[in-house]
């Protein structure tokens, strides 16, 4: 429990020092390679909103990607690398995934001051002030590091 209530309190003093105020560039959307995994909940509100099957969706605009040893779901890109969902903007903003609503909250990103320095390179957000309270920032880095990734269907259990 000790531990615990150090790592958190490590966590909050560094997200104490950390901003981010979305510049609405879309630059995390587009122009490098990148993979947007998808939990559960993300596929079933992705497909709500675009009113198709979550069979459908798997195949049309997803594809399967190693990550921590399993083979998880993640979005499709278009050939310029650009998120499948990003027609001048989110076509699916309201039921973006959980890695598009926590960014730049990501634990690998937060605890790492080198990694969130480079990140500034891609997102002028970072940084910028803004009206999110420190609870906000934890809440994104909890929700983030609990994830649990969709696994893949087989083809065959499509």
């Amino acid at each position: 429990m000790i531990v615990q209530d150090k790592q958190k309190e490590a966590i909050l003093k560094r997200l104490s020092k950390l901003d981010f105020n979305c510049e609405k560039c879309s630059s995390c959307c587009r122009y490098e390679s990148g993979a947007v995994f998808l939990t559960l909940d993300d596929v079933k509100k992705i497909c709500d909103n675009l009113s198709i099957s979550i069979d459908k969706f798997l195949v049309e605009c997803c594809r399967g990607l190693y990550k921590d040893d399993k083979f998880v779901v993640a979005l499709k890109e278009k050939p310029n690398y650009d998120c499948i969902f990003w027609n001048n903007g989110c076509i699916i903003y309201e039921a973006r995934p959980l890695q598009c609503r926590t960014f730049p909250f990501w634990p690998f990103l937060v605890e790492s001051k080198e990694l969130w320095k480079n990140e500034k390179y891609r997102c002028a957000g970072i940084d910028k002030a803004s009206d999110m309270t420190l609870e906000e920032k934890y809440n994104f880095y909890m929700e983030e590091k609990q994830a649990l990734y969709m696994e893949m269907p087989r083809p065959n259990n499509l």
